[in-house]
């Protein structure tokens, strides 16, 4: 036996969602209560086009800002200088292994 979650849709649909499936609903967080249409009917299939509309939209959107950030221009920061290894020296303490391998990432993307 296999337990179910009941969702209500406008005109007496209901669609019943395997408990072990529960995971592909999201709580809606919109500022008002959304309107129920029925299910499969012509405006739920309006709203989802426009929600696929704007999906697109948001995801051109970021893929042009990306871009725009591989594109900017950036500073390249030269191989640490003997000052810079004579200070690294002198630090009073040992590092971690994981801060010497932040350290490491950090001068790698510079």
């Amino acid at each position: 036996e296999r337990d179910y979650l009941l969702l209500a849709y406008k005109g007496g649909d209901k669609l019943y969602v395997p408990s072990d499936q529960i995971d592909s609903l999201r709580q809606y967080v919109g500022g008002e209560t959304p309107a129920l249409h029925r299910l499969g009917g012509a405006d739920f299939a309006k709203a989802k086009s426009k929600v696929r509309s704007a999906v697109r939209e948001i995801a051109q959107e970021l893929v042009v800002l990306y871009q725009k950030r591989v594109n900017a221009p950036g500073h390249a920061f030269g191989h640490d200088s003997p000052w810079q290894h004579e200070m690294e020296q002198a630090f009073p303490y040992v590092e971690t292994p994981d801060q010497r391998a932040a350290i490491d990432d950090i001068k790698a993307d510079m």
